[in-house]
């Protein structure tokens, strides 16, 4: 069987399994975010959120902020060693790829 038969065969394989993939991802993200798949039924275990996954979330969120100003801080502390490194090159008519 030539090349270009084998990879049109494996093509749609391949699409499908990337349109479950992004099917599931939708599914993940209505249920987190409580909406109803208008396809499925709903079913009776179904459980509204609460405060309790609310606040959760809230210190989940705060942690990722406390984590988000370290990296800013460790890149504003990076940036002014580059600037040094660049000012002491220049003194000694280094090349600077900057």
């Amino acid at each position: 069987m030539p090349f270009q038969k084998v990879m049109a065969l494996k093509r749609p394989v391949f699409q499908n399994h990337k349109i479950r993939r992004i099917q599931k991802k939708i599914r993940r993200i209505q249920k987190t975010m409580n909406i109803q798949d208008p396809k499925r039924p709903s079913s009776p275990s179904a459980k509204p959120a609460g405060h309790s996954v609310e606040q959760k979330l809230d210190n989940l969120r705060q942690g990722l902020d406390a984590i988000d100003q370290k990296i800013v801080s460790l890149l504003a502390e990076r940036q002014t060693e580059v600037e040094r490194v660049v000012a002491l090159k220049k003194t000694y008519n280094i090349p600077v790829y900057h």
